[in-house]
């Protein structure tokens, strides 16, 4: 018998595409566009995972999640809570820590890489589509034999970003006019060669770690991608990119908090007025500045993460003395450096980008240190991060690790290779 899941969401579009995949994974997908629609479908039982959207009519998916988990013998009922309005490091720490979601994952979102992970982990071996060589009892002792992520449902990303273009941006983002032949000092980083070392999260904790603060220029070598990233005293305060997906306009209507008619509208007046984006879309009152200050931080992590995908870099740096040439900063990161690192890895890196670290790094030995200089916030990782953690065995190989849970080894691998970045293990 498959596995039931209810899906909650009263977006008729995204509810259909999302019972699409998780159907063609081998679940068996009840649709429901209320809450309380929801809840009489769970109470006649048969119910085994839950996701809901957060924002719903009448009854918001916060309600509708407290009130199942009141409900008889439904207090342990997985519930992944998605949302495409309320986002940010504290909703994900209430929805958690405080309301007892399994997850809490922001729309628009990989369903490869954000979603079924939490599913193959919750289900484990009874995950319908075999990712665990399921018609095997047999443990695979090849950790890279069956990779979680290289399946062919969405390679695309169909709940990511547009499909990447690249553009010259002449109002708001990256001029193909920047003197390069002023930044001091270059670099190529290169993770197809299994370099821990060489690699784009550990250039941003060395210029955090000295407080750096000016202007860092990467280029993607596989592809036509540039980007501007200001820093101050480390930490990245503004980017500007040659994708259009990655323009302000582009980011508030992927996260439907303006419309595609306000988009267009706003280009419009920009070519006009030579006015910013933000700035316009205040002037049409289609934007509060809550909303505002949270896309320019939803763009800002978009183009950060997109990096930490790139497998060859090519990059300059420069030091700025006194105050950034950037627009005024109405937006601050809530969460610390550390958990910034955390998210690019986990978003950003696939098991493609791992398999050259692991293969260079199989034989070394896992040692804990105690001299981390980055460290998370409280609930920012999870408990079973954390108990991962605090049950790696003193100097026993990656090697042996990852075989231990062959079942996430993608996940476990990204766990490490962060930890590793943030000095709380190292390898030798």
């Amino acid at each position: 018998m498959s596995i039931k899941i209810l899906l909650l969401d009263d977006d008729d579009e995204f509810r259909e595409t999302l019972s699409m995949f998780l159907t063609s994974e081998g679940f068996s997908v009840i649709e429901a566009k209320t809450g309380d629609e929801a809840i009489e479908i769970i109470q006649k039982g048969g119910i085994e995972c839950s996701i809901i959207d957060v924002l719903l009519p009448r009854k918001n998916g916060f309600k509708v999640l407290e009130e199942i988990k009141t409900l008889p013998n439904m207090g342990s009922l997985p519930i992944i809570m998605i949302s495409g309005f309320y986002k940010g490091y504290k909703h994900r720490q209430d929805a958690v820590f405080s309301m007892g979601a399994l997850e809490y994952i922001e729309k628009p979102f990989d369903f490869s890489k954000d979603l079924k992970p939490h599913l193959i982990k919750l289900f484990q071996k009874r995950y319908p589509s075999g990712v665990l060589g399921s018609k095997s009892t047999q443990v695979n002792t090849d950790p890279f034999e069956d990779p979680i992520s290289s399946d062919s449902i969405d390679k695309k990303g169909f709940f990511s970003q547009e499909p990447t273009q690249t553009m010259n941006i002449q109002l708001e983002d990256l001029n193909d006019d920047i003197a390069l032949d002023k930044f001091p000092a270059t670099g190529v980083l290169d993770i197809t060669k299994g370099e821990v070392e060489n690699s784009f999260p550990k250039l941003l904790i060395e210029l955090y770690n000295i407080k750096f603060t000016g202007e860092l220029f990467v280029e993607n070598i596989d592809g036509e991608i540039k980007k501007l990233i200001y820093l101050s005293n480390g930490i990245p305060s503004f980017v500007k990119s040659t994708l259009i997906s990655e323009c302000l306009g582009h980011v508030l209507v992927s996260e439907k908090i303006i419309t595609a008619k306000d988009l267009d509208k706003s280009l419009e007046l920009m070519k006009q007025t030579r006015k910013p984006q933000g700035k316009i879309l205040r002037e049409m009152n289609c934007i509060s500045l809550e909303n505002l200050k949270y896309g320019l931080l939803r763009q800002l992590e978009i183009k950060l993460h997109d990096i930490f995908s790139w497998n060859k870099i090519k990059y300059r740096y420069k030091e700025i003395k006194g105050d950034l040439p950037i627009p005024p900063t109405i937006h601050e990161f809530e969460y610390s450096f550390a958990y910034l690192i955390y998210q690019g890895v986990m978003r950003g890196y696939d098991i493609e980008m791992l398999k050259p670290m692991f293969k260079k790094h199989a034989t070394k030995k896992i040692y804990h240190t105690h001299t981390e200089k980055l460290s998370f916030k409280e609930g920012e990782l999870f408990d079973d991060e954390l108990e991962f953690f605090g049950k790696l065995q003193h100097g026993q190989s990656l090697f042996e690790t990852v075989k231990e849970h062959t079942e996430e080894k993608e996940y476990i691998l990204k766990q490490m290779l962060i930890y590793y970045f943030i000095g709380m293990i190292e390898f030798r």
